[in-house]
């Protein structure tokens, strides 16, 4: 679960997790069920930071995923092996 007392930096993350999981219209609806305006011109960026957070709490947003691609580069973390995973190593053609 996120806590309410992180810096504002983590608002655009918090954004981003929305965003990334579809759930922007979601989410506009769900502010002006909270009596937020959300009339044009609204900017995510003004947000309450405790509304990002209860949203992002409510809808399970606080684990992300870790990007595969990332993983599979080794850019994540250096340990990580830079073999390709699911990827089996051919074998040569029999001699007849």
């Amino acid at each position: 679960m996120i806590q309410k007392s992180q810096t504002s930096n983590n608002r655009k993350e918090y954004i981003g997790r929305i965003i990334e999981a579809g759930l922007l219209e979601d989410f506009i609806k769900w502010l002006a069920s909270k009596g937020i305006d959300t009339s044009d011109p609204f900017l995510l960026d003004n947000v309450d930071e405790e509304l990002l957070t209860e949203y992002i709490n409510r809808m399970n947003l606080a684990e992300v995923a870790p990007n595969p691609i990332e993983e599979e580069m080794g850019t994540k973390d250096s340990t990580t092996s830079l073999e390709p995973r699911n990827v089996k190593p051919r074998t040569p053609p029999r001699r007849k």
